[in-house]
């Protein structure tokens, strides 16, 4: 990458050099990076009705062997926590001449004390919750939850949900009979089965459809529903629950969001995430980590 860039070998040596054997701050060289894109004036951050995406994730450089290391974290091949070590990852979303590129924004070590997949997760929203802007969203995959989010004051996310989720109405339904209800009717965004019986999706406040890449997307969407655990109260923060059929894919896309977006932005804004996993693919190619896929 440097030697495309027009570094000689002997300053490529230096840099590699320093990188190893010098003093450096990761904040100051992210700062660096971005000053230059921005003078290059090529990459321009998305914006989908005023609002930017910054996508965060977490990644991890596989460790099996390593000695003395405490971190741990989850592997979808595996199917459960590996040795390795952890980084959380935020950047803008935007794009040069058509092409999505993530900007490097932040990078954070997990926690010298507590190397878990849950402090790291935590260390980043509460990033996001301190550092987001008055316009800019916090996309974030399946790893986190609405609680979550909600814990840490994130202000304005956009997050997918698993296909078994439900939410509550922030309203008691009419009960003439037994004890005065606390809770709000439970909404079921998708139909499941559970013990060989069907459990019916429940009816959308709204329906529609929009085209993406000459793709019909039918959305159905439920509209400021709660946490299945509150009560029907005032001061809950409320979200809403969209739900996304697309032709090219088996399974729908379930995304949740406290943003007021049209459906076609929420869905933008989702994809904006994958992004993010480009840095840390480059990354482990260009240290020779390659084989730890």
């Amino acid at each position: 990458a440097m030697k495309a860039s027009g570094f000689d070998n002997n300053e490529i040596r230096r840099g590699w050099a320093a990188m190893r054997y010098g003093i450096w701050r990761i904040d100051d060289l992210i700062a660096a990076w971005r000053t230059y894109v921005f003078a290059q004036g090529r990459w321009h951050i998305y914006e989908y009705e005023g609002y930017r995406p910054v996508s965060a994730d977490i990644t991890t450089f596989w460790r099996f062997r390593l000695k003395g290391w405490s971190g741990r974290y989850f592997n979808g091949l595996a199917e459960h926590l590996l040795k390795g070590v952890g980084l959380g990852i935020v950047v803008d979303v935007g794009h040069i001449d058509g092409h999505r590129l993530p900007l490097l924004r932040k990078i954070l070590r997990a926690h010298p004390k507590d190397m878990s997949q849950d402090k790291l997760k935590e260390m980043i929203l509460d990033w996001l919750a301190r550092n987001l802007d008055d316009k800019e969203v916090a996309v974030f995959d399946a790893g986190a939850h609405i609680s979550d989010m909600q814990t840490a004051n994130v202000p304005r996310f956009v997050l997918r949900l698993a296909k078994n989720c439900t939410a509550r109405r922030n309203y008691l339904s009419q009960n003439k009979k037994g004890r005065p209800p606390e809770y709000g009717s439970l909404v079921r965004p998708l139909t499941r089965k559970r013990k060989g019986k069907t459990i019916s999706a429940s009816s959308p406040d709204e329906t529609g459809a929009f085209t993406y890449e000459e793709r019909p997307i039918i959305v159905h969407c439920w509209r400021n529903v709660v946490l299945t655990n509150h009560k029907v109260a005032g001061h809950h923060p409320t979200f809403d629950i969209w739900v996304f059929f697309d032709p090219l894919y088996i399974e729908p896309l379930v995304l949740s969001t406290n943003v007021a977006l049209s459906a076609e932005s929420t869905f933008k804004m989702y994809l904006d995430r994958w992004p993010v996993e480009q840095v840390p693919l480059s990354a482990k190619q260009m240290l020779g980590l390659g084989r730890h896929f």
